[in-house]
């Protein structure tokens, strides 16, 4: 069973839902762009991107996650849960009762921050559930552990993740259409004579660490040490490691830079958190964008990629989803057309 598109594509902002948790979308076009000609890590050609899609507006929130946890989490069987949600100051979700019979609620004040303390395999988790409809019930192939990717398992530890199926709708993103999302913008739009920004703020000057604002078209939540240092955590004078490991909460609710989007219209895609990729680098390891509240402007950067093992967790590291519609929904201008399509593939599914 798949989700259903409740939106406008050609409109930009495109709303999708299934079930309890609605996702806001943002549609990204411009079929066939050309990658970006600067070296990412001394890797060529990444932004490309052939097809429409659409991608998280925000960071998935503590709000949405807590629906997912309720949902299929009473016996957490493959961790999607991390005590350090409840016990670090940037974890915003608390866990109660026993084994069977878990129950999850947002801190106060976090429900719209990002999740953090979220593997790979949990964004994967995630992806898979909204794909197959939001059910309720055990972590198996119904809800976590298939849909737009089948995961691999020995016991309770995951193995592996298969490549993501021809059909899925509901996805991590790749490093293209991650990267696409953040930096392009044609220059016959405003965008720069090479189509691609080195911020995700439509803009090739290091963004302002501040806090949040409706004001600053370029700003965003990073750490700066250097002058000037007016960020959320710059102004306390703390070191890169006592922020890291102080009792604070730096992180901000998603989309709260309210003017510093890209050309797309996401936010955040500079800053808060690191986001997971689908990308596999280095190995087995997966890629992570965008930077995060503790780290460097330099970490923001269209230059800049990591990458980490699926399996880690940390109080800087979160994600956002994406959306691939059927081919003949791209440039859809109707609602009834746009949830045809998703019909077709639902119909295929059974």
């Amino acid at each position: 069973m798949r989700g259903r598109f409740l939106g406008v594509m050609a409109a930009g902002l495109l709303p999708l839902a299934a079930g309890a948790v609605t996702m806001e979308t943002v549609a990204v076009g411009n079929l066939g762009n050309a990658p970006d000609p600067l070296n990412t890590n001394s890797v060529p050609g990444i932004g490309s991107v052939s097809y429409g899609y659409s991608i998280g507006k925000y960071e998935v929130f503590n709000s949405q996650y807590v629906e997912f946890l309720n949902a299929v989490a009473d016996t957490d069987t493959y961790g999607l849960y991390n005590t350090s949600m409840a016990s670090d100051a940037r974890g915003g979700i608390n866990r109660s009762g026993s084994s069977g019979s878990y129950t999850y609620s947002v801190k106060s004040g976090y429900e719209n921050m990002p999740v953090v303390y979220v593997s790979f395999y949990d964004a994967v988790r995630f992806a898979n559930w909204l794909e197959n409809g939001q059910p309720t019930g055990a972590q198996g192939a119904g809800t976590t552990e298939a849909g737009s990717y089948t995961l691999f398992t020995s016991g309770s530890s995951t193995t592996n993740v298969s490549a993501r199926a021809s059909d899925a709708l509901w996805v991590i993103p790749t490093e293209n259409e991650w990267y696409k999302a953040a930096y392009h913008q044609p220059s016959g739009s405003g965008g720069p004579s090479d189509n691609y920004w080195l911020y995700p703020t439509q803009s090739d000057a290091i963004p302002n660490s501040r806090p949040p604002n409706g004001t600053d078209a370029n700003s965003a939540n990073f750490y700066r040490a250097v002058a000037p240092a007016n960020g959320i955590n710059d102004g306390f004078a703390k070191t890169l490691s006592t922020s890291y490991y102080s009792g604070t909460n730096y992180l901000t609710a998603v989309g709260s830079y309210s003017v510093a989007d890209s050309y797309y219209g996401t936010f955040d895609q500079g800053g808060n958190v690191w986001e997971w990729d689908e990308t596999i680098i280095s190995g087995a390891y997966r890629g992570l964008r965008g930077g995060d509240w503790v780290d460097s402007e330099g970490n923001l950067r269209s230059s800049y990629r990591v990458d980490n093992t699926p399996s880690n967790e940390g109080n800087s590291i979160g994600f956002r989803v994406a959306a691939i519609p059927e081919p003949a929904c791209v440039g859809a201008v109707l609602i009834a057309a746009v949830g045809l399509c998703v019909w077709k593939r639902r119909k295929r599914s059974l």
